[in-house]
Order: structure tokens, then sequence, then C-alpha cells
């Protein structure tokens, strides 16, 4: 698994709310790419990914795209959208832990309450990257 450089090629978890088009997800398309060039394994997971309405690198199929949670609702009644996006990146990072092996680093976007979940898995290193605020 090393990579010709010496480098160790690493197993990296994304986790972002909504993955349609934005800036927030254009920064974590971008990180993506990137560590997948670079020979990392990439995998991003979400609550919400819509083939039709979507950047062309999801796509693409240098990184896996999985979706948990897609029935939960973005908001009620036009409100609490915040508590939604809690709600569905908490059982996004639910399936993650029980049904995937660990990872050797999980991003976690924008919601930081799914921390506590992932580091479940104790040998997973769980990093919080806030790209809204870059903005």
């Amino acid at each position: 698994m090393e990579k010709k450089n010496g480098s160790k090629k690493m197993n990296i978890a994304i986790i972002h709310p909504d993955l349609g088009i934005g800036g927030a997800e254009r920064l974590i398309v971008d990180a993506a790419v990137e560590l997948a060039s670079h020979g990392h394994n990439v995998h991003i997971f979400t609550s919400h990914h819509d083939r039709n309405r979507c950047f062309e690198e999801t796509l693409a199929g240098s990184f896996a795209v999985t979706v948990y949670g897609s029935f939960l609702p973005r908001h009620i009644f036009y409100r609490f959208h915040a508590v939604c996006a809690y709600i569905r990146c908490i059982f996004v990072a639910l399936c993650v832990l029980f049904k995937w092996p660990s990872f050797d680093v999980v991003l976690a976007d924008q919601v930081s309450v799914v921390i506590p979940i992932l580091k479940l898995k104790k040998y997973s290193k769980v990093a919080i990257c806030n790209f809204i605020s870059l903005i």
C-alpha cells in the first residue's frame, strides 16, 4: 500500500450534509479530486446527492459517493433546516460507523455533531472542516 514516493496511501471519508451545487460543495469535490489524484482512497458520504444537479466530478468515478438518509426531511414546513441537517448528518455518521470499516481520516464538513459518533471508532482520526467559513 505504499506509493512510489514513500507516502502511505490513506482511506479518507468525507461527510457532507448535502452534495448539490454550491461553494462548500465545490470545495469538498475539489478536495476529494485532489486527494484521489495523489493515490488516496476517498469516499464521500452525504444525505443528498441529485445526479441531475451535481458537479460532474461526483459522477466521474475517481472517488465514491454514497447517500444515506435521503428519506429524511430537509425541512419541516420550510423551517428547521439546521435541525434537519443535523439529524440527517447524524444518520449518515451512524451508517458510516456501523456499515463501513475504519478510515484513516474522516473529514466532517459543516456539522460538528457527528464527531462524537465517529470517534467511537477509536482507530480513525476525525477532523471538522468548516469550508463555508472560507468563502
